[in-house]
């Protein structure tokens, strides 16, 4: 039931439950390598393929606009398939999410 989004550029506003997480979907359909850009510190908890974790590491604020997007993390879609990442909880229950390709970065990771 988790909502669907994409690795596409576009920004989300995911409503999250009252005092806890949420998760929202990707589906992949080949390795992919991206970025996901939030507006707080400490929404995105984990990542999980299927129902394994395979846990995150936020690389901090974003350097160009750090009081705009407060942190980002380089994700591995290492393997097409469904995976789910957890968002929060927050204390104003929504979160914005923004994940896009990582192609052409020239990010080593």
């Amino acid at each position: 039931s988790a909502p669907e989004v994409h690795v596409d550029g576009e920004l989300y506003q995911v409503t999250l439950p009252d005092g806890a997480a949420g998760y929202v979907r990707v589906v992949i359909t080949d390795d992919t390598e991206a970025f996901a850009f939030l507006q707080n510190a400490n929404v995105l908890t984990d990542l999980y393929h299927g129902d394994e974790s395979e846990g995150v590491t936020s690389s901090g604020a974003n350097e160009f606009c750090p009081s705009d997007i407060a942190d980002h993390f380089h994700l591995d879609f290492h393997a097409a398939g469904t995976y789910y990442l957890e968002l929060g909880p927050t204390a104003s229950n929504s979160a914005w999410l923004f994940l896009t390709t990582a192609e052409g970065h020239g990010h080593e990771h």
